[in-house]
């Protein structure tokens, strides 16, 4: 059994890691964000924001300790993974190239404790 909770329009998040960000009907210089404020995975779960960038993508994120796994995919192929939990991750590197992006922050199921305070934003284009 798959549990599945949407965010707004932008954002998904659930325990199955197979989610879909919805992006913008038009590529523009974007910051998208969590809409209202930081939330709390559970274990197994993930939340992620998506957008489309004409030229290029970076992304940061925060979390309460003992921290989430940040991925960044453009057009379905992952290109930044931190390599451990942490509690801030900074994609400081902008990634050149057009595509959907897609940030997401996972709680890994391995210490079986709720991560509170997440709180991930993409920018793109003229953003980045």
């Amino acid at each position: 059994m798959t549990r599945t909770r949407t965010l707004g329009t932008a954002v998904t998040m659930g325990v199955t890691g197979a989610l879909l960000a919805l992006a913008p009907a038009a590529a523009q210089a974007a910051i998208t964000t969590l809409p209202g404020r930081p939330v709390t995975l559970q274990p197994g779960e993930q939340v992620c924001i998506g957008a489309r960038a004409v030229s290029d993508a970076k992304a940061t994120g925060t979390a309460a300790a003992p921290g989430v796994i940040y991925t960044l995919e453009r057009s379905g192929t992952e290109i930044y993974r931190t390599d451990s939990r942490r509690t801030g991750a900074n994609s400081t590197k902008v990634f050149v190239g057009a595509g959907n992006y897609r940030w997401c922050a996972k709680n890994p199921a391995g210490l079986g404790q709720p991560v509170g305070n997440v709180s991930i934003t993409l920018f793109t284009d003229e953003d980045a």
